[in-house]
């Protein structure tokens, strides 16, 4: 949950600082380069109210540093550093990633 979070904050901020629309053409994607969880905090109750924030501590050309902070009913239980790396597809790719991938028939594996 936290990477993915880093992730996305990482492509969100990048859009803000190139002043664009989230989610417009071209994409602007990110993948994890470096997760390193620096520390849990709290074990994480079950039924808890969950919460994750991320901040920006660095925003270089194809690197972007996110620290993510991980709550449960507003106690912080662990805390990440994540390095996010630009990542460039091609329209192509990404048209196939968003199609639905065939699924394996089990009664056709022997």
């Amino acid at each position: 949950m936290m990477d993915c979070h880093a992730i996305w904050t990482a492509i969100a901020a990048r859009y803000e600082f190139e002043k664009r629309e989230f989610a417009c053409r071209p994409f602007i994607w990110y993948v994890t380069g470096t997760a390193q969880i620096v520390r849990y905090i709290k074990p994480v109750p079950m039924s808890a109210v969950l919460e994750v924030k991320g901040r920006i501590t660095c925003m270089r050309k194809r690197k972007c540093y996110v620290v993510v902070e991980f709550f449960a009913n507003g106690m912080l239980c662990a805390l990440g550093r994540f390095i996010a790396v630009r990542a460039k597809f091609s329209d192509e790719t990404l048209e196939n990633l968003a199609k639905p991938q065939k699924t394996l028939d089990t009664q056709t594996i022997s």
